[in-house]
């Protein structure tokens, strides 16, 4: 305690662009990744991102064979995420499309279809938007690589950072949500009746490949097994489901969680059964 600490040759203040660039970047990484393991076509859109003589590693094989880590996770962790244009970059060349074209007219649904606003784009100014994220990353170098004496942004700046970096992520999240979900339900109701659908669907597969597979255990030494088997895996799934439901217990999302839960279930089932038909081709 007697020891003084040494003085501070940056001001606290400076360390919120640091921050907010790692935001941008986390959050470039995460959508990257989500897109890529969506599948087609932001998989194979992906190998741009890749260079030609990538090679991995003994460990990155083992980590994705075991699906502790996925192609997107790997692509999106990789490349290099230094200013603004690398982000725009990768995000535009996954989507297959400029990203700027595709967020500069993108407007907030649940403001204009529950709240009734106008249908303005979320971006008030893209070039204005552009210059202060641009402006964002150079402070952000000039504090990280060159250890400058005075500030190198005003207070001013602080404003015009967040409402840049707000915009954008806003606007990207509602195209690229969009996207791959088109019309996604608002409300908690549409939610419910959205995830009703992909259930019955999901339910529907399984079915299918339960109706191909079932036969195959007439003429065993127990031909039950397959019946019994099936039942232990509903009451499994039905109380995994209600378990994974208790992480937003009391909400108005429980149920969504629940049978977003079932469906992930359903489809696991599904391809565990369909093991015995490409075991038998």
């Amino acid at each position: 305690s007697s020891i003084p600490s040494p003085p501070r040759t940056t001001p606290v203040r400076d360390f919120f662009p640091i921050r907010l660039v790692t935001l941008l970047e986390v959050f470039t990484r995460r959508w990257l990744e989500r897109l890529i393991d969506h599948g087609s076509p932001y998989l194979g859109n992906a190998a741009a991102l890749v260079q030609s003589n990538a090679k991995f590693d003994f460990a990155t094989a083992m980590a994705i064979q075991g699906k502790r880590v996925s192609i997107g996770q790997l692509v999106s962790h990789g490349v290099p995420i230094n200013g603004l244009q690398q982000i725009a970059g990768c995000l535009g060349a996954v989507l297959g499309t400029d990203l700027f074209d595709a967020i500069e007219h993108t407007h907030d649904r649940v403001k204009v279809e529950l709240e009734g606003a106008p249908k303005a784009p979320i971006i008030a100014d893209l070039s204005k938007m552009k210059q202060s994220l641009a402006r964002l990353f150079v402070v952000r170098h000039i504090l990280v690589h060159e250890s400058p004496e005075t500030s190198p942004y005003s207070d001013d700046d602080v404003d015009s950072f967040l409402a840049a970096a707000l915009e954008f992520t806003s606007a990207t999240d509602e195209t690229i949500v969009s996207i791959l979900q088109p019309g996604y339900p608002l409300t908690t109701l549409d939610m419910n009746r959205d995830a009703g659908r992909s259930y019955l669907e999901a339910k529907r597969h399984l079915g299918e490949v339960i109706t191909k597979v079932k036969p195959l255990f007439e003429d065993r030494q127990d031909p039950t097994l397959f019946d019994r088997a099936q039942a232990a895996w509903m009451a499994y799934s039905n109380l995994q489901a209600e378990l994974r439901s208790t992480s937003v217990e009391g909400g108005s999302l429980q149920s969504v969680v629940h049978i977003h839960e079932t469906i992930r279930l359903v489809k696991a089932r599904t391809e565990e059964l369909r093991w015995w038909l490409d075991r038998q081709e």
